[in-house]
């Protein structure tokens, strides 16, 4: 049984492998089990709607001492982290650090420049040799276009992360040009997150928050 199981594991096409291992590793993260839920908490997010987008995301590795994101720079991704450890700085304009926090594997990092094209709130930093999976707009796409209910739930992520954060929020709305503007609230962002599929905001329901 043993020589058949390797005889079958050598069989396998390495891309094969490596997008299962993306996709058990989107679906074991924060991104699948805490972010992308209901309102009552419930995961929307399933293994095979995971495989879809497995294709579309990166695995990248990281040494030690190496900075993933730079305060204050443009940013179009995010990533999950699987192994290793990062640490995170805020700093004030003078460079000086206002906050400093530690971030373990399956955690989701940088979502909002992903979701809003918001420039990087935070330097974070590779403190032990780290794999992450990257994802980039056409893999933000791919998740909002699986079905209707995960952009209203990237709408209330995103809407949580504004109202934590409100003063940088309405810096960058300010920034925005006349015809991108976003309203600060959860139907603004799912308004947003549509326009990106093509769609109507037809889905926006005249009675949902905000």
């Amino acid at each position: 049984d043993y020589l058949m199981m390797v005889n079958n594991r050598m069989k396998l096409d390495p891309k094969d492998e490596e997008l299962a291992f993306i996709t058990g590793a989107l679906l074991g993260s924060d991104l699948a089990q805490k972010l992308v839920v209901d309102e009552a908490g419930e995961p929307l997010l399933t293994r095979a709607d995971l495989q879809v987008v497995a294709p579309l995301v990166r695995k990248v590795r990281y040494t030690a001492g190496e900075t993933l994101y730079r305060q204050g720079e443009d940013g179009h991704t995010c990533h999950v982290l699987i192994s290793g450890s990062l640490a995170g700085r805020v700093l004030n304009d003078e460079g000086g650090s206002v906050a400093e926090f530690e971030l373990e594997p399956g955690t989701l990092v940088g979502e909002m420049s992903l979701m809003l094209d918001m420039a990087r709130s935070a330097e974070i930093s590779v403190t032990n040799p780290s794999v992450l999976l990257e994802l980039g707009p056409e893999a933000f796409r791919a998740l909002l276009g699986l079905n209707d209910r995960i952009p209203e739930a990237f709408a209330r992520l995103a809407n949580e992360r504004a109202q934590a954060n409100k003063a940088a929020m309405e810096a960058w709305a300010a920034s925005r040009s006349a015809s991108d503007q976003v309203e600060l609230n959860e139907k603004g962002f799912l308004r947003r997150f549509m326009k990106l599929l093509g769609r109507s905001c037809s889905l926006v329901s005249e009675t949902s928050p905000g």
